[in-house]
């Protein structure tokens, strides 16, 4: 399968299981679980892809915080 096959398959099984999300966001899920992924093997590191994943969240969180409170729309 190689390193290219498990990243798609891992980012494809991770996307799976957020069915509860639109088909847009599974989508952004698999698309943002292989770039995490090409991320990781071309560092070498996992920390990369945590403080991305981390950096991802904090944006999804402060979206979500600021459209509940109406400063968005």
């Amino acid at each position: 399968m190689g390193s290219v096959g498990a990243i798609v398959l891992t980012a494809f099984l991770w996307a799976i299981l957020h069915i509860q999300y639109s088909i847009y966001g599974i989508a952004t899920i698999l698309v943002m679980g292989v770039i995490f992924g090409i991320v990781r093997l071309k560092t070498g590191s996992l920390w990369s892809s945590m403080i991305m994943h981390a950096f991802w969240n904090f944006g999804a969180t402060l979206v979500m915080a600021l459209y509940s409170s109406g400063v968005i729309e």
